[in-house]
């Protein structure tokens, strides 16, 4: 497992490819996406979602065996429902906060895989790992490290007019207009910021 920078293994944050699943998990899988045939019964129960959904859930997923194998749970012949049972789902949070992943993706990771549960076994009742979301949600994340390096708007404007005034002692027209340009777009920003609508 190749590490980072910041110690952490790349591997661990990966997603399984779907051709790399569980046999019976991308079987199930891909029952779930066929196409419903407007003229009879039958098709996928994910065949109504959108496309990036259903990618997103997909991908999720992999997240999920990936964190599976990387314990060394052997996955192929099991029933692939046993496999999210309320202890390892915990275990998956724990390790999603350990390779310091935000509340919002802990959230997403969770819903994904609340949706594949659905898929795996839509007979099963899924509601502890609700209960797992809220507690989830209910935390508080710790202050963002962007607060610390938000800049006052006076010290913006201040910024744009030197960056404006050094244009005129700048060695080249070009050098000059990217000066005067930079400048000039940072103190109207920061005197009237500019919204969609």
């Amino acid at each position: 497992m190749s590490g980072g920078p910041d110690g952490r293994g790349k591997a661990e944050r990966t997603c399984m490819k779907l051709a790399h699943w569980p046999k019976a998990d991308g079987r199930l899988w891909l029952a779930a996406l066929a196409p419903t045939d407007p003229f009879a019964d039958g098709g996928g129960t994910r065949a109504g979602h959108r496309p990036i959904s259903n990618r997103n859930v997909q991908r999720g997923y992999g997240r999920f065996l990936t964190f599976l194998a990387l314990r060394g749970a052997s996955a192929d012949g099991d029933n692939p429902t046993d496999r999210i049972t309320p202890e390892t789902v915990r275990e998956y949070i724990i390790e999603l906060d350990r390779l310091g992943n935000k509340k919002g993706t802990i959230l997403a990771r969770l819903e994904e895989l609340t949706e594949m549960a659905k898929v795996l076994g839509p007979d099963r009742r899924w509601s502890f790992i609700a209960k797992m979301v809220s507690r989830v949600r209910a935390r508080r994340d710790p202050p963002s490290a962007k607060h610390a390096r938000l800049v006052c708007s006076d010290e913006l404007v201040s910024l744009g007019l030197r960056l404006m005034d050094s244009a005129a002692g700048a060695r080249t027209p070009r050098r000059a207009a990217v000066l005067f340009r930079d400048g000039l777009i940072i103190a109207l920003l920061a005197l009237r910021p500019l919204r969609l609508r």
